[in-house]
This record gives C-alpha cells, structure tokens and sequence, in this order.
C-alpha cells in the first residue's frame, strides 16, 4: 500500500468516525422528557411487543423501525422494553443510518465526479448538514429513508453505467426497496424510476427475454424483503390499509387537522425553498446550492448543444430512432440516476403538507450540488485561501446546530427561571397543544392554565372564556411558535387579531423573557424560528415567550 492510499483510508476513518459522533452526541436530548410526537408513537408501539406476539399495533409507518429496536432487546434476554429505550433506541438507528447515507454519499460522488477531494468533500458537508443532523437526533424514519434514497441512486447509477442488470444489483436493489416500503409506504415512489431504467435497458437490448427475467427477480426481492422487515403490512391488511388511507388524505389535504394549518395558501416548491431549505442545509450551504443548481442546469445540455444535429436526429423517425435517443440518454448515468430523487421530489413537493422531513430524503442531493459548485469555481477562482474559507462559513450553521443536544432543553431552562422568579400566586395562562404543556415542572405550585387555541374561532364559549382568563392573568406563556404563527388574518381573524393585541401590548402584556436555543449572531445564520416549517423548531428547540401583564 503505497503513502496516499493509507493516508486516504486514515482520512476516511476519521470523517466517518466524526460523522457519527456528530449523531451519536446529545441522543438523549430532552433530559428525559420526549417532545417529538412521531418518536413517542413508534416508543409506544415497542412497548406493546412482547414475544411471541410482535405485532406492535402500528400502521402508520413500516415496522422496520421497530424491530430494529426490539430484537437486539430480545437477543439480549429483554423481552420488554420500556418507553426510554424504545426512544433512544429508535434515535440511535437514526443516528447509524444518517452516518451510513455518508458512506454511501462518499462512494456515489467519487463514481459521479471521478475526483477523490470532491467525494471527501461531499462526506464533509453531508457530515455537517443541519437537516441531517436533526433528523439523527430524531426516532423517527427519515434517517432510513434517506439512506435507502441514496443507495438506490448509487446502484441505479452503477447498472445504468453498465447497461446491464447484474443478479447482485438486483438483490441490493431488491433489498433497499423492501427496505423502504418496510419503513414507510410511500417509499414506492423510489421504485418507479428504478422500473423506467430497467425498461430503457430492455429496449435497447437485444437479449430481452434475460431482461424480463431479471424484472421478475427485482419484483421478486422487493416484495420479499418488504415483507420480512414489515410483515404486519400484509398480516393485518386491512388496518393497514385504513390508517394509510387516512394519512394519505391528511397528507393531501382531504382531511384538515388542526396541525397543518400552516399549509392553508402555501405554494408548493416557494414554501420549500424558502421555509425548509434554507435552514435544513443552513443559510451559506443554502445560497451556494442555488449558485449550483443555476451552473447545473447551465451546463446540463453542454454535450446537445456541441452535437445538435446528434440530437435532431435521434428524435426523427419512429422505433428504430427511438432507441437510439435512449441509448444515447442512458450513457448520461449520471443524469439517468436523477431519477430516482426526482421522483421523491414530484411525490412530494405538491401535497398540501410540506414537512421539513418530508424534504429530508432530498438533502443528499441538494448537496452534491453545492460539490458541483466548488468544483466549478475551483479551477476559476485559484485562490485556495477563499475557498477555505467559504468551506468553513459553509459548516458554520451546522456546528452551532448542535449545540440543541449539548445543553440542557430550553423548556427545562425556561422553566427552571420561572419556578426562580414567579410566586406561588400568580397566574399563568399558557397554550397547550406544543406536545407537552409548559411549564414542565412546578415547584412553586403557581397557577397555570394551559388553553386551547385552536377551538377559538368558531367557539363563542371559549372566546368568552379567553376573555376572562386575559383580566386574571398574570402571565401569558407561548410555549413556541406554534399556534400564534399559523393563523392567518384570511383564514383565522379572530385568532389572529388577538395575537397582534397581544404582541402590541393592548390586551395589557409586556414581553418578559425570551428563550432561546441560539444568540443573536447564531440567528443570523441558522434563520429565525418565525419563518421556518413549524417543525424544524417545536419539537427540539422552540422559542418560549413570557408576558408580564402590566400593572
């Protein structure tokens, strides 16, 4: 082994090593208290198996999660689990998964540019990448899904390369499908683009017969290996199919609940680009992504625009010319590959929720574009310095992102000053519906109120009641951001008219204390939580306000 290959296989241990200490620091965030809804979910399905019954009772997402939790529990003589190591187990998969999509990462952009430093860069930025970090530090199926996205465009782009679909490309195949639907339905989306490849290949070649054979193969795994890791998908159908029709419907608008109404008049694609992409990559990694995807698409049609007389002719005549334009389309792997998280995007950028984690599974490949971007202005610019530089300021947002798992909670903060600085007589009106009603802990035994907010407009007796607890309050508590930023003056006035009294100071409330995760200067580049999804914050670190009511 010649200096710089051992030099290289030192330097990839490190960033991988890093990559998951990055995830594996603060899992037990929350001290103790669990304030991500989806995670308690899944908790609360583990706790329900016990074996020989496994059926965890859960319908919403695969099972993969789960038994990925309770058998290594069993192996170890657990045949129960309890609600904390269901959490953190589920967290801790997140967090190999998020650092195996780094490895994979590593292998895609090395065959994609062919240069060993922009696939170390790749890994690093990945490494860095607030949305993935977040999503590590969450129980949740996004890490997973993420993963598999990912591996399948890297074995997708491999046999489009070859023009051939080799029996152990349709295992891994076969396996990272069934992977997916095992975790959450809506991973067929990933296969669709994976039977185009496989019939482009078909027509251009001559064999056709090994080809269908092969088709039946991958349907074979996919199927197989989807109902290994989820068998309860098909042993209790019906549930199954029930849930997913009612998630299908919230996710499409067809049913509205109150946790979604921040998607009322929200554009598809804007919203994205401007609510979740600029804080899941943060705001530096965010503007050289843009600056990547504008020369991407500059340069995309480079080699048509060199042979445009190629290209006319491939798409005159019928079959036979047909064929040829395909070819000449597969040979772009690259591009072909593209597939695959393109259809993840249609699938979900136009539904009428738009999730920060629904975009997760896109964040790889937002990043390759920033790699592209260096690498475009690498051999331009030739000043190793900047470059350097801009590296750094890009990783920024992602390092001050992990302070959220490094310190004790903001609500555990912010209710341990309460318990120092309120009495035992004064009376807090809060909301409720933020998971868990703050103020957590009440040594002080004040009063508190926690009101719902989301019956207010259409309920007479609960505007009535509003307007009494306003005269008798001492405080008014905003646990996040939640409720007050989600009622629009169209859609909600009433809501809405009263959290502009109250921000005005007209219902007779000051600001007085503010609790934040991040100081000013680290807002600047992570963005503030008011113009973000509402997840990105509430569930791991949410500004809370406190009114003092004026005397």
């Amino acid at each position: 082994m010649d200096d710089h290959n051992f030099f290289l296989r030192r330097l990839l241990i490190v960033l991988f090593s890093l990559s998951l200490l990055i995830r594996i620091l603060g899992l037990t965030w929350g001290d103790g208290l669990f304030f991500h809804p989806d995670e308690n979910n899944m908790a609360r399905s583990i706790v329900l198996m016990e074996f020989p019954k496994l059926d965890p009772q859960f319908y919403a997402y695969g099972q993969l999660s789960l038994f990925l939790v309770y058998f290594p529990n069993l192996i170890l003589g657990r045949k129960e689990v309890n609600f904390n190591q269901a959490v953190y187990g589920l967290r801790l998969w997140s967090a190999i998964f998020s650092t195996l999509t780094i490895v994979i990462g590593y292998l895609l952009a090395k065959s994609l540019f062919k240069k060993e430093k922009l696939a170390l860069l790749y890994a690093f930025l990945l490494a860095f990448t607030p949305g993935l970090i977040q999503q590590a530090h969450f129980g949740t199926t996004e890490s997973i899904l993420t993963f598999v996205l990912l591996s399948l465009t890297y074995v997708f782009y491999k046999t489009v390369k070859k023009e051939e679909i080799s029996l152990l490309n349709i295992f891994l195949m076969g396996l990272l499908a069934g992977m997916g639907l095992a975790t959450k339905i809506s991973a067929g989306i990933f296969i669709l683009p994976i039977f185009i490849g496989f019939i482009i290949i078909l027509f251009i070649n001559k064999n056709r017969s090994e080809f269908l054979v092969k088709i039946i193969i991958f349907v074979f795994f996919t199927i197989l290996f989807f109902f290994l890791f989820s068998p309860f998908y098909f042993l209790k159908w019906q549930e199954s199919l029930s849930v997913i029709k009612y998630e299908t419907q919230v996710a499409t608008g067809k049913i509205l609940v109150f946790y979604t109404r921040q998607f009322f008049d929200t554009m598809p694609i804007i919203f994205q680009l401007s609510k979740i992409f600029p804080w899941a990559m943060g705001l530096p990694m965010f503007l050289l992504f843009i600056f990547g995807l504008v020369i991407f698409l500059v340069t995309l049609p480079a080699s048509w625009h060199r042979r445009p007389g190629l290209l006319i002719r491939q798409l005159r005549g019928a079959v036979g010319r047909s064929a040829l334009f395909l070819g000449s389309f597969i040979s772009q792997a690259g591009r072909m590959s593209l597939l695959l998280p393109f259809s993840w995007l249609l699938g979900n950028v136009f539904l009428f929720v738009k999730w920060t984690r629904f975009i997760t599974p896109l964040l790889p490949f937002s990043v390759l574009l920033v790699v592209y971007f260096f690498d475009f202005i690498e051999g331009r610019l030739k000043r190793p310095g900047i470059i350097f530089f801009l590296l750094l300021f890009t990783i920024l947002p992602g390092i001050i992102f992990l302070k959220i798992y490094l310190e004790p909670d903001i609500r555990i903060r912010a209710t341990k000053w309460m318990n120092e600085n309120l009495t035992d007589k004064d009376l807090i009106l809060a909301e409720t519906g933020n998971v868990i009603d703050l103020p957590i802990l009440n040594t002080k035994n004040f009063q508190v109120i926690n009101f719902d907010f989301y019956q207010l407009e259409e309920d007479q007796k609960k505007q009535e009641e509003l307007a009494t607890l306003i005269q008798e309050a001492d405080y008014f508590l905003l646990p996040s951001r939640r409720v007050f930023a989600n009622h629009s003056r169209k859609r909600f006035p009433k809501t809405y008219e009263f959290y502009q009294q109250l921000f005005s100071g007209n219902l007779g409330f000051v600001l007085l204390k503010e609790f934040k995760v991040f100081n000013r200067w680290e807002e600047i580049l992570l963005g503030s939580d008011l113009s973000a999804e509402e997840t990105w914050t509430v569930f791991d670190h949410p500004t809370i306000r406190l009114y003092k009511k004026m005397n």
